[in-house]
């Protein structure tokens, strides 16, 4: 049996394989997805092991899902 958070990043991560790579100081992506592509947080989640998920979006319609590890 799958688990459905786990399935989900999977796919997520399978469908911007490129995105998935970039990595920085929270503080650093949060302003460059501001700044160079209007995305604000829409969504926040904390999974069981400690991960912070953030789910930023723009009016454009792009997205961006930031995983931050404790």
């Amino acid at each position: 049996m799958i688990r459905r958070p786990a399935f989900l990043v999977a796919l997520l991560l399978a469908a911007s394989p490129a995105a998935a790579l970039q990595c920085g100081s929270r503080d650093t992506v949060t302003i460059t997805l501001a700044e160079r592509y209007g995305e604000v947080r829409q969504a926040l989640g904390l999974a069981q092991n400690g991960v912070v998920m953030e789910l930023y979006a723009a009016q454009s319609g792009s997205w961006t899902i930031v995983i931050t590890r404790p």
